[in-house]
């Protein structure tokens, strides 16, 4: 039986379906569940329930002990281009009408659909698109110019009395409804010269300029005080860029993006750590010089209409402070994750796998066009799974914008178990255990207190 959503269910005055569904889940109590509307006891020992969710946070956490977690990871992009051609396309040319025989989507350029116009968890935007490309054919097809042959299944409609009123001028209102016609049997009634391969002309065409590229960290990433970070979201992994830059004031600290308290809080912490290592950092001409005696240090989180929140960017921010201090550019290709203490150890952080593939998405147990991959699918319909906090979902951003180089806590190094190896294999993973290993690795030229001491 699926509970599909269960994280959106709600109470109000009508009662709370959290405390039915503690009953209905429990092995020990759903032997003898009595139902109140037919006051009938029934016996859901024997039945299997997956239930779904998108969030954790709103389900009531006895709930969610009587439930067993399932997590699987995301679809990398050779995972998409799979299912692309082995579901999406043929289902959209059948739901259109078509088949190869009008319309042709060449790997190449399925592979442009991912990487330029879609960036999400799963493929439902993919889909969305290449029905798009699809319904541009289809339009193609219907403006051929030719008669379409009756069917042999459809019979004649003429009739004295329609005769008559056709005769004198009257209007006839009718309708044609088709009986045992298919998608494939109006296909088959046009023909055309040559099928439609789309190229990238096409894409432009039909579905608009590239939303994304691969230069966006690269451009953003132009001058001092831009860091790259790695955060994880419900919906996977994802590039997050800090800016950081300084102007006249008081020494006060601003903060703007929708951030969350956590992130407040880790903000305070990299400031006050860069501000005490100032002088080691050769930040500061000497002890006891204050980085911000008259002026002000504002940090922003670009996409500021979308909420910010978790540990995971101490480090970023670390690195974009030092980055704006020094007058020195972070490596466009180097990407960061960790927590870090006020002494400067870098902490582990969840969510590292899907910080690393693109996009990836760790609330699936299976996704539409894939379902016979799965052994639990007992629909058709989208099955998501809570959204977990350990480390190895953070690495499927990383890839999409170009990024070659990751920094990641030296304790998440056992979660890159998980991480497939294509996406390792172009990346290079750079551990580091306290915060001079990340700016040593982070800031194009080194560390500069590690680059002094080496004159």
């Amino acid at each position: 039986m699926l509970l599909d959503e269960i994280d959106k269910t709600g109470s109000d005055v009508r009662g709370d379906p959290a405390s039915a569904l503690l009953e209905v889940l429990d092995p020990e109590q759903n032997k003898t569940f009595n139902d109140h509307y037919l006051n009938v006891p029934f016996d859901l020992s024997k039945v299997i329930f997956v239930a779904t969710a998108n969030r954790a946070q709103p389900i009531p956490p006895p709930l969610l002990d009587r439930m067993e977690v399932i997590e699987l990871p995301g679809y990398t992009p050779e995972e998409k281009l799979k299912i692309a051609m082995q579901h999406l396309i043929p289902r959209v040319l059948d739901q259109h009408g078509l088949s190869s025989e009008f319309l042709q989507i060449p790997e190449g350029m399925v592979q442009l659909v991912i990487q330029r116009y879609t960036r999400e968890a799963g493929v439902r935007n993919l889909e969305r698109n290449l029905a798009a490309l699809a319904r541009a054919a289809a339009v193609r097809v219907a403006e051929q110019e030719q008669v379409v042959p009756l069917n042999k299944g459809v019979q004649g409609i003429a009739t004295p009395l329609l005769e008559n009123r056709l005769a004198d001028g009257a209007e006839v209102e009718m309708e044609v409804i088709p009986m045992g016609v298919n998608n494939h049997d109006i296909s088959n009634t046009f023909r055309i010269t040559s099928p439609l391969v789309v190229d990238e002309a096409m894409l432009e065409k039909v579905l608009g300029p590239p939303k994304f590229d691969g230069r966006e960290a690269a451009e953003r990433v132009v001058t001092p005080g831009v860091s790259v970070g790695l955060v994880w979201t419900t919906f996977g992994g994802e590039v997050q860029f800090v800016e950081a830059t300084a102007m006249v004031g008081k020494g006060e600290l601003h903060l703007t993006g929708q951030l969350g308290d956590v992130i407040k809080e880790s903000a305070q912490i990299a400031l006050t750590w860069v501000r005490a290592r100032a002088a080691a950092l050769r930040l500061a001409a000497a002890e006891g010089v204050n980085l911000l005696e008259g002026r002000d240090i504002h940090i922003h989180f670009p996409a500021g209409a979308v909420p910010k929140d978790g540990p995971s960017a101490g480090v970023t921010l670390v690195t974009a402070l030092v980055s704006l201090f020094s007058q020195k550019r972070v490596r466009w290709d180097t990407a960061l994750t960790g927590e870090m203490t006020l002494r400067g150890l870098v902490l582990p952080v969840g969510g590292i796998k899907d910080k690393v593939i693109p996009y990836g998405m760790t609330c699936t147990i299976k996704h539409p066009n894939a379902y016979e991959w799965w052994i639990l699918a007992l629909t058709e319909e989208l099955l998501t799974i809570l959204p977990r906090a350990s480390a190895h979902k953070e690495i499927l951003a990383a890839h999409r914008y170009g990024i070659k180089r990751v920094i990641l806590p030296e304790r998440n190094l056992k979660d890159l178990v998980e991480v497939p190896s294509s996406v390792l294999a172009n990346l290079e993973i750079l551990p580091a255990k306290r915060m001079e290993d990340v700016l040593e690795q982070a800031l194009d030229g080194g560390c500069p207190w590690r680059q002094h001491s080496k004159l």
